[in-house]
């Protein structure tokens, strides 16, 4: 799943704790349970990927950075939604250390079971659905 539904559940999940270290398990929690549901990411490790489509892949990476960390600015007032937030996206990071593998949680492994991915029309669908509902919360109850 991209960064700005992560950010976007993680923050609102760290909407209803009282503490960082609480704010923390739930960003992480969020961005399992996201992983879980049908999405579609690109997969940037096909070596016989079109140099258009790769360029496209990374202007629209760039694009969902900028605006998870610009959602994470917003949300700077609120230690634990701010924590929330970035720990749900920070997960990620995991595709390049492995951490959570060498605990036994295999998150983004290849074949695991955990990652549902789907075709681009509904795995992006899902994203977009998970993304609104999350930001409609912040908007409603938290900004």
């Amino acid at each position: 799943m991209s960064i700005l539904p992560h950010v976007a559940v993680g923050a609102s999940v760290g909407y209803f704790t009282s503490n960082i270290p609480e704010a923390i398990g739930g960003g992480y929690i969020s961005h399992l349970v996201l992983d879980f549901l049908p999405h579609w990411d690109p997969n940037v490790r096909d070596k016989n990927m079109p140099r258009w489509r790769k360029i496209l892949y990374i202007i629209l990476f760039l694009i969902d950075l900028s605006l998870g960390l610009g959602l994470l600015w917003l949300l700077r007032s609120d230690p634990n939604m701010m924590v929330g937030g970035f720990v749900g996206a920070f997960t990620d990071l995991d595709n390049f250390l492995h951490l959570s593998q060498k605990i036994g949680i295999k998150t983004h492994v290849t074949g695991s079971g955990w990652q549902t991915q789907v075709g681009v029309v509904y795995g992006l669908s899902s994203q977009c659905i998970v993304t609104l509902l999350a930001l409609y919360f912040l908007y409603v109850r938290a900004l």
